[in-house]
C-alpha cells in the first residue's frame, strides 16, 4: 500500500475488525484502550519521517499488528531512539566502572 493508495475506509475498517478480534467485547477496557492508542498514534506526526501513520500507509506495519503493539512501538522513530538512548545512558549511570567498590551507588 502507498501513501496515495491508502483508503482510509477500507485501513479503519481492518483495523476494527483486528481489535474485534483480540478484544473479548467492545466493552472490553483493553479495546477502548487500545483503539484510544492507535488512534492517538495515527494522528500525532502524520508528516514526520517514521510515523505510525508512515509505516502503515508504506505496509511496513499491518492493521492487525496495530492491535499488538505496545504505546512505544507505535511511537514515531525519533521518539523510540530517544528512548532507547535515555535507556542506554540510565543502564550506563548503574554499572559499576573498573576499579570502584561494588558498594557504592553511582
Amino acid at each position: 500500500i502507498s501513501e496515495a493508495n491508502l483508503d482510509p475506509q477500507v485501513t479503519a475498517t481492518s483495523i476494527e475488525e483486528a481489535l474485534h478480534g483480540v478484544a473479548v467485547s467492545e466493552l472490553d477496557v483493553n479495546y477502548f484502550a487500545q483503539a484510544r492508542c492507535i488512534l492517538f498514534n495515527l494522528k500525532r506526526g502524520c508528516n514526520e519521517q517514521g510515523s505510525l501513520y508512515k509505516r502503515l500507509a508504506a505496509g511496513v506495519v499491518l492493521p492487525k499488528d496495530l492491535v499488538l503493539m505496545s504505546s512505544e512501538e507505535m511511537a514515531p522513530d525519533r521518539e523510540r531512539a530517544d528512548r532507547f538512548s535515555q535507556r542506554l545512558e540510565a543502564m550506563e549511570a548503574c554499572t559499576s566502572k573498573p576499579g570502584q567498590p561494588s558498594n557504592v551507588f553511582v
